[in-house]
Formats: C-alpha cells, sequence, structure tokens
C-alpha cells in the first residue's frame, strides 16, 4: 500500500459519512506546497494536510431530507495524529471559489502527485480552474499575506501552537512558520497577475528562499524587508491583471450542477 492509499483510507475512516462521497482529495499546506518539514527536524511544526470535495446523494438536494442538519454538512475539519483533514460539501467550495478564496482555489491547481483521488466529476472542476479565477484573490492575497506578516510579530502564545512551536518562537523572535507562510502567499500573488497561473508547488530559488525562512536561517529584519520588497511588487503589478473582477456566476452554477450530475452517473 502506497502512502497516498494509506492516507486517503484515513480520510475515509476519521470523517463523517456525507465527507467520504469525494469527488476530489488531495494533500494541502506544506506538503503541496513543497515545504514540509518533519516534527522530528528541529524547527519541523508541520501536520499531513489534506482536503476533499465531496458531494451529497441525489435524495439531499432533490428532496427533504438534506433540510435537517444542513449547516453541519457542509464542512468538516478535523485534526487528529497529525493528520489535519478539511472537507468542503461541492456548494459550499464552489461559494468560496466564487469568493476568491485562494486556499480552495489552490486545491485545483497542485500537482499531479499530490492528488489522492481525481473522479470524473472532479476533473471537470480541474479543466475549468482558468475560468473560476478573479481579482478578487488579489485582495484576499494581500489580506492572508498581512495577517501573517503581523501574526509573525506576536509574542504571545496563540491558541494553535503547540509546546515546539512556542519555543521556536521564543528562540527566534518571531513566528518562523508565519513568515514562510507571508512569503509564500506574497509569491503565489505575483505568479497569478503575472502568469495567470495559481502557484501552488515551489520549486528553485522560491522554494529555497521560503524553507530559509521556515527553518531559521533569517533574521526578522531580513525577513521583514523581504516581505516589504514582495508587498511593493504586488502592488505595483496587481493593477495590471487582465483577470475578470468576479466569476461568471452563470458559469459557476452551471460548473456545479454538472459536477453534481456527473458524480451520481
Amino acid at each position: 500500500m502506497t502512502g497516498n492509499q494509506e492516507t486517503l483510507i484515513q480520510m475515509h475512516v476519521r470523517s463523517p459519512e456525507w465527507a467520504q462521497n469525494l469527488l476530489l482529495a488531495g494533500y494541502r499546506g506544506s506538503h503541496a506546497h513543497g515545504t514540509y518539514v518533519p516534527p522530528e527536524e528541529p524547527k519541523g511544526t508541520d501536520d499531513v494536510d489534506v482536503f476533499g470535495i465531496a458531494v451529497h446523494p441525489e435524495e439531499y438536494y432533490l428532496g427533504v431530507d438534506g433540510y435537517v442538519n444542513k449547516s453541519s454538512e457542509v464542512t468538516f475539519n478535523t485534526n487528529l495524529e497529525h493528520l489535519d483533514i478539511e472537507t468542503h460539501e461541492i456548494r459550499k467550495f464552489m461559494h468560496l471559489i466564487g469568493k476568491g478564496n485562494p486556499n480552495v482555489h489552490s486545491h485545483l491547481w497542485m500537482a499531479d502527485e499530490d492528488y489522492l483521488l481525481v473522479s470524473y466529476a472532479g476533473q471537470k472542476l480541474l479543466d475549468f480552474r482558468e475560468e473560476l479565477l478573479s481579482r478578487k484573490m488579489l485582495d484576499a492575497f494581500g489580506g492572508y499575506a498581512y495577517g501573517q506578516l503581523a501574526r509573525m510579530q506576536k509574542m504571545e502564545k496563540q491558541g494553535y501552537m503547540g509546546a515546539k512551536r512556542e519555543a521556536i518562537v521564543k528562540e527566534h523572535g518571531y513566528d518562523i512558520k508565519n513568515a514562510a507562510h507571508c512569503v509564500r502567499l506574497l509569491l503565489a500573488a505575483c505568479s497569478l497577475v503575472e502568469q495567470r497561473k495559481l502557484l501552488v508547488k515551489l520549486e528553485g530559488e522560491n522554494l529555497e528562499l521560503v524553507l530559509s525562512i521556515k527553518k531559521g536561517e533569517r533574521s526578522l529584519e531580513w525577513v521583514q524587508r523581504k516581505a516589504l520588497e514582495l508587498f511593493n511588487r504586488f502592488d505595483a503589478i496587481k493593477h495590471s491583471s487582465d483577470l475578470p473582477d468576479q466569476v461568471d456566476r452563470t458559469l459557476l452554477n452551471h460548473l456545479t450542477k454538472t459536477v453534481i450530475q456527473l458524480y451520481w452517473v
């Protein structure tokens, strides 16, 4: 059994029944970005992060059964024993796509080897990934990156930190993991403007840059300068983007309906 097969089995075992009807699943976070640092390494605090996109049975959408407890069956999150699972029901996923959420858009732009499951219906989503891009993503990228920049400089313990990460923050005087996220987000934002593609898997100089931050090899002052440089670059080019202001609503609705119907076949 391969590692991917074992991870997919763990997703099924740990997820509620509705979230097991997967049309697309794969790695997210550090595995998808190519920046995974194992926990056994001195600066390693990464979990294995996976995502899923699920479709309910036909009666959920066409009958009354889906009305009951509807809100509890659109998103599932859990973090157990270093496996962090996030699964969205297809309509919730497409709603977030329409809002320009970079995290869910990244599920459509990963390297082939980072997908755990691609159904025929899921492939339809991948085929339309470029048509689902919009300028809304640019504002979201900027906001997310700024949030990571602000968070990395807070010295108090955050709720998501374990003891090891808290110790690393105290050692370096800033949160190296948040800093790496900030720089990665800005690199992806610039790539989206310049290449009309969403950069997920880092390679070459970009990978070396982010890993050097994540492994604590850069000072806070150096990271702040690099972040400012990337913020300025992004601000200078984002107005030249030829992306549409928003995703065409007719396309979004039609694609959602098509994917659901394909999954039922």
